[in-house]
């Protein structure tokens, strides 16, 4: 289930966020038409809503034109085989990130869009394939956000795979990751959370 484009302002319109929560790992349309789009930035401030309230739901991303196919807003999927069902097997658990970069993370042998106890475990993403997002000219920053904080970030060469690990914080409720365009200050990816099962 996914909540499609829920800020457009036309079909439901509420400044209570969790109106637009209906069960937990299920997905919020994020990135919606381009992500300059005025809807992806009410989206995104939604979806981080609903993340502070404990909502645990995942970020996706559609491009809503109903024409010519376009790049501007993606999900990015490390499928095990280029079929429906290959792309569906992490779909349906939330293990993909949105926008036109790699993202992959893991607590322990828990991966994105899932809940896991964070004790002893270490948390570990990589960042790689700007498939559709990658200018040379601009320069890249990656962050690590536990919660409401971020609690790592570097630049990243969009050349090369980047990977980064450190022990989980037992006391985070949630770990998640982000890129953002530092040129041009734009959200570009959004890694979906791992939660920690002992927060509510």
């Amino acid at each position: 289930f996914v909540f499609v484009h829920p800020k457009d302002g036309k079909r439901f319109i509420s400044e209570d966020p969790l109106d637009y929560w209906f069960a937990d790992y299920t997905g919020l349309e994020v990135f919606y038409v381009s992500k300059t789009d005025s809807r992806t930035k009410n989206n995104y401030q939604l979806w981080t809503d609903l993340l502070a309230a404990g909502k645990r739901l995942w970020a996706t991303a559609g491009y809503d034109g109903h024409g010519v196919a376009s790049t501007n807003t993606l999900t990015t999927i490390y499928a095990d085989s280029k079929t429906a069902t290959g792309y569906l097997n992490y779909a349906k658990i939330g293990d993909f990130s949105t926008g036109g970069i790699g993202i992959r993370m893991a607590v322990g042998d828990t991966r994105m869009g899932s809940s896991t106890d964070f004790a002893g475990q270490r948390i570990v993403f990589s960042v790689a394939d700007f498939h559709s997002s990658l200018d040379l000219t601009h320069t890249y920053r990656v962050k690590l956000i536990a919660g409401d904080e971020t609690v790592f970030e570097a630049q990243l060469d969009p050349t090369m795979p980047f990977y980064y690990a450190q022990a989980a914080d037992e006391n985070a409720p949630f770990y998640r990751v982000e890129v953002v365009d530092e040129t041009t200050e734009i959200l570009t990816a959004i890694g979906n959370p791992i939660w920690n099962t002992d927060i509510q």
